[in-house]
């Protein structure tokens, strides 16, 4: 915390081979920022979560976008080879603007969030296409515990934090997004479902695919530590992760 604004670093904790999407949900004092680093394995036809960030503000404090842009964004979008930036808040043009001006050739997206877009993840979770970190506080201890304050619990673990909001949303409508659970947040489900349903845009995986030839067809990277499937990605419960 520095000037009553809270920011982060970004560390490289191992190598990274694969070109990704970086999706984010921007919130500026009351929510998170939250950030998602995803990768589509071309052989097992499965997506990757490489990495989950939440910069969580307290006791009124605001996000420095400017600093998680320098310390948090542009490493990551770096060290993961990052072709392209998704953001779901018009309060992300500058934060867009400045990743395709210092990543040479990549792309830049605002995108409203609509239902289809969380059924098609709630599908890949469902069907075992997607593949997340394994949670900081053990799985069964996230879906018994009582949770009276997220923001004091979750602090330092964003998967545990991303898979109780998995298990929180409510689905309120067949043809309108999820919402947030009573008391609850869902910024991180949010940026996470946006880099999982569009990482198959077909303009995405053209683009992905030839940064992959650039790369190399290198599989280095260890598979994440557990499938993520849940009939209740976007009901009040979840069936349950499986390592």
């Amino acid at each position: 915390y520095t000037d009553n604004q809270v920011s982060g670093f970004a560390k490289k904790t191992n190598a990274f081979q694969h070109p990704s999407i970086i999706s984010i949900d921007a919130g500026y004092s009351n929510n998170s920022f939250t950030l998602c680093c995803l990768y589509y394995n071309f052989t097992t036809s499965k997506v990757h979560t490489a990495c989950v960030i939440e910069i969580m503000p307290t006791k009124g404090r605001k996000i420095n976008f400017n600093r998680v842009y320098t310390n948090v964004i542009l490493p990551i979008a770096k060290d993961n080879h990052a072709q392209i930036l998704l953001a779901d808040q018009w309060n992300s043009i500058d934060l867009i603007q400045r990743f395709t001006s210092d990543i040479k050739g990549a792309k830049s997206k605002i995108f409203s969030l609509k239902r289809k877009h969380f059924d098609q993840a709630r599908a890949l979770l469902v069907n075992k296409n997607a593949l997340l970190p394994t949670p900081e506080i053990a799985l069964r201890t996230i879906l018994t515990s009582e949770v009276s304050n997220y923001r004091s619990y979750f602090i330092n673990n964003p998967v545990a934090h991303l898979a109780h909001q998995m298990t929180t949303v409510k689905d309120v409508s067949t043809v309108r997004p999820p919402e947030k659970g009573d008391g609850f947040t869902d910024d991180i489900f949010r940026a996470w479902v946006l880099g999982a349903a569009l990482i198959h845009d077909p303009k995405i995986q053209e683009i992905l695919q030839k940064a992959k030839i650039k790369l190399g067809n290198v599989n280095s990277m260890p598979a994440p530590l557990f499938y993520g499937r849940s009939q209740g990605l976007i009901s009040n419960n979840m069936n349950r992760f499986r390592r």
